[in-house]
């Protein structure tokens, strides 16, 4: 398997990674998993800031043209 280039597939390997530590903790008893969901969950934020920032950007252009 070849690491995932596209963000979809690598989300998705992530939450897959978590999902197993999470399912299978006495196979991996070294994996930090309160670390894997905390920047699970980071990513998670920052991907819906960034798309509150482009809709908030868009919106502010329409509303400019609109007044034009």
């Amino acid at each position: 398997m070849k690491f995932p280039k596209k963000e979809n597939d690598i989300v998705a390997l992530a939450a897959t990674m978590v999902s197993g530590y999470t399912e299978h903790a006495a196979d991996f008893p070294n994996a930090n998993l309160g670390m894997l969901r905390g920047r699970h969950h980071r990513y998670w934020i920052a991907k819906r800031d960034r798309v509150n920032a482009r809709a908030a950007a868009h919106l502010a252009t329409y509303e400019e043209l609109k007044v034009k």
